[in-house]
C-alpha cells in the first residue's frame, strides 16, 4: 500500500486553489445550478412478498436509500397493499428525518391482502397538480404483482386502464419520473415498463431477493445522481475544495470489518468513530456507509476487499455539472452529453484554466468499453458530444471522468437500449397448449389502434399461413399459434406502425426462429438431403414413383406374333382390348396433377387490394409483390389477405384402372409437373405471388 507524502497534496492544492481564485477574479460566469432532489419510495407489503423476500431485505434498502440521501434533499416512504399508508413523512432531510426514517423503515411487512398500485402512485404524488420546480420529483416503486384490487377480473382490467389512461398521464405532465423495481416472474413487468418509459424512469427486474439492494441503488442513482471521485483499487483522492464526502463500501468478504486509512495514516473503523461528531459511520449485513465532514486532503485507503458498486460521493464546491440524460434509448440512437465545471455554482469559461483538464467519457457493455476525448477547450465552457455506442440491447454504463492533476471527478449514468418494439415468442404456459407470440410496443408515440401487426408463419414442410396478429386490453399485440408438424419454423413480422402524429412507416424486426417440439433434432440421415421446396412440396408426399419403364413392347413385334400365330393369339389381343380400354377413355379420367393444379388455381390471385407507393422495410419481406396481402393500413384486414394458407393435394386420390405402361407414363407426367413447380419461397420474401397460378399451369389445364 502506496502513501503519498501530505505535504505534496497540500501544495497541489494550494495551487489549483490560487489558479481558481484567479480564474474567478477575472472570468464571467453563467449560472447553471441543478434542481434538488425529491425521492419518494412506494414499497409493496402485499402477503406475496413473504415468498419473493422472504427475508424482508426491503427493510436495509429503505434503510441505505434513505442514509443516501443528500442534503437539502426531500423524501417520503410509502407503503401499499389493499390500502396506502404514508409510513415516512414526506418532507426535507435532516437529522431527525433520518432518525424517524431508520426507525420506521423496520415496520415495512408483508401483510396486505391486494396490490393497489394506481392509489400508491396517486398518494405518493399527492401535490402533482402544483409541482415544485425547485425540485425534480422521483418516484422509486417497488411490486412484486400486477393490479389486484378486486377479485373481479373485470374490475381489475378496468384498474389496469386506469393507471394507463389516467394516472400517468398526470405523472407526465407533473414531470414525475417514475423508477419500477419487478421482484417477480408473476410481477406486470409490462405495466412497470410503460410506467417507467412513459415518465422517463428506468424499469429494473430483481430476479431474487438478493438483488434486490442492488436494484433499489441503481434507481436511487437515477433519482439522486452524486457527484464522485473515482474508486482506484482501494484508494480515492480527496483534494482541499472537498468539504464532505460518502463511502459507500461493499464487502467482498462479509465478515471482514471495514478500515478506513487518512493521508496522515489515522485508522477509522465502526468502533473508533463512536465519539468523533464529524465522523457518521452506518454498517449494514455487506457494507458500510461513512460519511466524514471536514476530510483531509490526499489519498484515502480502505483495508478490506471492495466489491462492486462501491462509491464514494463528495460535497464541495467545485464541480462537475452533468445535464440530466435520458436513461432510456432505442437501438442505434445517440446520448447527448453536456458537461460544465462549477465553481461556487458558477461555469468555469477560462481557455487557460480549461485546457488544463483532460475530460474522458467511458462507454462500457459487459466487456466492452469505448472512449470519448472531451478535451477541447470547450465554448463558454460547456463540453458537448453525442455518444453513438448503442447498436445492441441492454444495460450501459456511461463513465464522465474529470481529471484535474490534484482533484478528480466522476459522473456515473446507467443507459438501458431498447428495441421500439419487443417481440416474445414462446411456448404456452402449460403442456399442450398454444404457442404465444406477444409484439409489445415501447415506443411511447405509437397509435395503437391505428398501427397493426401480421405474421407469416412458414411450417417445416413449406406451408405458410399469413395471419393477422390482434391487439389486447393491455396494450400489445398477441397471437396464439398450435404447431402440427415437428421441426423448424419461421416468423415474419409486418408491423405497420402509425404514430400520434400522423407519421407512417413499416417497422422491421428479424425473423423468428423455433423448433417444435423444443429441444427436437433433426432427423439423423446417412446422406446430405436436398431441402424440399417448401411450396411445392405437399404436407406429406406420395411415395416416389419407380423409374419409368419402356412403354410396352413395341407394335411391330405384335405385328410379326399376329402375322405368325394369328389363331393362337387373336382371341388373346380381342380379350386385352376389351378389358383395357382405349387410350381416348383412359385421357378422359382426372389426374392427380391436375387436382393438385385445382388447388392452386382456387388461391386468390384476380381481386387483390390495392396498397400505398410505400414498400415493407422488413428484412426477408420486402417484396413488390407483398402489395398483394399487405395495404396501406385500410385493407389489412380483407379476407383475399388475411388468415391465408398455402395447401397442396396430398396426392393420395383413387387411380383410374389403366395399362401398367400409361399409368407409368401418367406418373411420369405428374413428376414432371411437380418437378417444373418454381419455388418462390427460396429468397425467403414475404409475397403473395405464392398463391398465384402459373401460366403453364393454366396452358396443361386448357
Amino acid at each position: 500500500m502506496r502513501i503519498l507524502p501530505f505535504n505534496a497534496h497540500r501544495q497541489a492544492g494550494l495551487l489549483t486553489c490560487l489558479l481558481a481564485l484567479l480564474v474567478m477574479s477575472v472570468t464571467p460566469f453563467t449560472q447553471a445550478q441543478p434542481a434538488a432532489a425529491d425521492v419518494r419510495l412506494v414499497v409493496d407489503i402485499s402477503g406475496s412478498m413473504k415468498l419473493n423476500d422472504p427475508n424482508n431485505l426491503r427493510q436495509p434498502a429503505v434503510e441505505l436509500l434513505v442514509q443516501l440521501l443528500p442534503e437539502g434533499s426531500k423524501a417520503g416512504v410509502w407503503t401499499f397493499g389493499q390500502y396506502v399508508n404514508m409510513l415516512i413523512p414526506h418532507r426535507p432531510v435532516d437529522d431527525q428525518w433520518l432518525a424517524s426514517a431508520k426507525e420506521k423503515s423496520s415496520e415495512i411487512n408483508s401483510v396486505g391482502l391486494f396490490t393497489n398500485i394506481g392509489e400508491a402512485l396517486e398518494k405518493a404524488t399527492y401535490d402533482r397538480a402544483r409541482p415544485d420546480s425547485n425540485y425534480q420529483t422521483s418516484l422509486i416503486l417497488l411490486t412484486d404483482g400486477m393490479v389486484d384490487i378486486d377479485r373481479d377480473p373485470e374490475a381489475n382490467q378496468a384498474e389496469w386502464r386506469r393507471i394507463i389512461d389516467e394516472v400517468v398521464p398526470k405523472l407526465v405532465e407533473a414531470g414525475v419520473r417514475v423508477h419500477t423495481i419487478a421482484l417477480s416472474d408473476k410481477a406486470d413487468t409490462q405495466l412497470l415498463n410503460k410506467i417507467a418509459l412513459a415518465t422517463g424512469g428506468k424499469a429494473a427486474v430483481a430476479k431474487t431477493a438478493d438483488e434486490l439492494m442492488k436494484a433499489f441503488l441503481a434507481a436511487f442513482d437515477q433519482a439522486a445522481p452524486g457527484e464522485q471521485v473515482p474508486l482506484s483499487g482501494d484508494s480515492f483522492v480527496i483534494d482541499s475544495s472537498v468539504e464532505e464526502f460518502t463511502a459507500l463500501i461493499f464487502r467482498k468478504t462479509v465478515a471482514a470489518p471495514t478500515v478506513l486509512v487518512g493521508p496522515d495514516l489515522t485508522r477509522y473503523s465502526a468502533t473508533s468513530v463512536q465519539a468523533d461528531p464529524d465522523v457518521n459511520w452506518h454498517s449494514g449485513d455487506d457494507y458500510d456507509l461513512i460519511t466524514l465532514k471536514r476530510p483531509l486532503e490526499g489519498e484515502w485507503f480502505v483495508e478490506t476487499g471492495i466489491a462492486p458498486d462501491s462509491r464514494v460521493t463528495v460535497v464541495s464546491n467545485l464541480n462537475l455539472l452533468v445535464k440530466p440524460m435520458p436513461i432510456n434509448l432505442f437501438r442505434g440512437q445517440a446520448l447527448p452529453v453536456d458537461v460544465r465545471l462549477q465553481e461556487d455554482g458558477k461555469t468555469i469559461t477560462d481557455h487557460d484554466f480549461l485546457r488544463l483538464l483532460t475530460l474522458n467519457v467511458d462507454t462500457k457493455q459487459g466487456e466492452q468499453t469505448w472512449q470519448d476525448d472531451l478535451t477541447d477547450t470547450p465554448e463558454e465552457g460547456v463540453y458537448r458530444t453525442r455518444l453513438a455506442h448503442f447498436d445492441e440491447l441492454g444495460d450501459f454504463q456511461v463513465t464522465i471522468a474529470l481529471d484535474g492533476k490534484s482533484f478528480q471527478r466522476q459522473f456515473r449514468h446507467s443507459v438501458s437500449v431498447r428495441d421500439a418494439f419487443a417481440v416474445d415468442f414462446q411456448a404456452g404456459p402449460q403442456p399442450g397448449m398454444p404457442y404465444e407470440l406477444h409484439v409489445i410496443p415501447y415506443m411511447q408515440s405509437v397509435d395503437l389502434a391505428q398501427s397493426s401487426v401480421i405474421a407469416r408463419i412458414t411450417s417445416p414442410s413449406g406451408q405458410t399461413a399469413i395471419l393477422p396478429v390482434p391487439l389486447t386490453q393491455v396494450d400489445d399485440w398477441l397471437l396464439k399459434y398450435s404447431p402440427a408438424e415437428e421441426g423448424e419454423y419461421q416468423i415474419s413480422l409486418a408491423i405497420d406502425v402509425v404514430e400520434t402524429s400522423g407519421n407512417r412507416y413499416q417497422y422491421q424486426h428479424p425473423v423468428i426462429n423455433f423448433r417444435y417440439p423444443e429441444g427436437s433434432e433433426p432427423e439423423a440421415v446417412s446422406e446430405p438431403v436436398p431441402e424440399p421446396a417448401p411450396v411445392a412440396q405437399p404436407e406429406e408426399l406420395p411415395p416416389a414413383p419407380a423409374p419409368a419403364k419402356a412403354s410396352g413392347t413395341p407394335w411391330w413385334v405384335y405385328l410379326l406374333l399376329g402375322l405368325g400365330n394369328l389363331m393362337i393369339f387373336g382371341l388373346a389381343f380381342a380379350a386385352y382390348k376389351l378389358i383395357m380400354g382405349t387410350p381416348k377413355e383412359v385421357e378422359a379420367e382426372p389426374e392427380p396433377v391436375a387436382k393438385a393444379k385445382t388447388s392452386k388455381e382456387e388461391a386468390p390471385t384476380a381481386d387483390k387490394p390495392g396498397v400505398s407507393s410505400g414498400s415493407l422495410a422488413m428484412a426477408d419481406i420486402v417484396d413488390d409483390d407483398l402489395e398483394d396481402a399487405f395495404t396501406d393500413a385500410t385493407d389489412l384486414s380483407s379476407d383475399d389477405a388475411l388468415g391465408l394458407e398455402l395447401e397442396m393435394d396430398s396426392g393420395q386420390g383413387s387411380m383410374p384402372d389403366a395399362p401398367m405402361d400409361d399409368l407409368d407414363a401418367m406418373l411420369a407426367e405428374a413428376t414432371a409437373d411437380l418437378a417444373s413447380i418454381e419455388d418462390d419461397d427460396d429468397d425467403g420474401e414475404f409475397t403473395l405471388d405464392d398463391f398465384g397460378v402459373d401460366d403453364d399451369d393454366n396452358d396443361k389445364k386448357s
